[in-house]
């Protein structure tokens, strides 16, 4: 069982090599952060073993790059973020699909990362690190 939506200002990249912000950084304006909220936390609520939570994303733009303090435009983007809910965390990339597999108290954590983002707060990790956030102001 999978729900499937489709963000179209949110973006999903990483930087290449491990000077930039390692890890996944996430980037979307005010009204692609509450879409996704509803649904994480529909998602949350429903939790059923093996359901899936599915982005579908564009690739970042320069608008949402120019929200870090990078030197790098190296970037891989993901167009497809597939979310699980498991016992342990672990991050796993297929060609531009990432694939998270989120503990209930990281989804919960990333959900509450997201809502700040939502309210223009930026420039900070979760989940060990592994999730950057960057708000996009409209």
């Amino acid at each position: 069982m999978s729900k499937t939506i489709e963000l179209k200002q949110m973006y999903v990249w990483k930087y290449s090599g491990d000077d930039n912000y390692p890890g996944y950084n996430f980037s979307g304006t005010p009204d692609s952060c509450e879409r996704l909220i509803d649904g994480l936390e529909l998602f949350l609520a429903k939790r059923v073993t093996g359901a899936r939570f599915i982005l579908k994303l564009q690739p970042v733009t320069r608008v949402a790059l120019r929200m870090v303090n990078s030197r790098s435009s190296d970037t891989t983007s993901f167009l497809t973020v597939k979310l699980g809910c498991s016992q342990e965390t672990e991050f796993r990339e297929v060609d531009q699909r990432l694939e998270m597999s989120l503990s209930l108290e990281d989804l919960k954590i990333f959900i509450d990362a997201i809502k700040a983002m939502r309210n223009g707060v930026g420039d900070f990790d979760a989940v060990d690190g592994q999730a950057w956030f960057w708000p996009i102001r409209e």
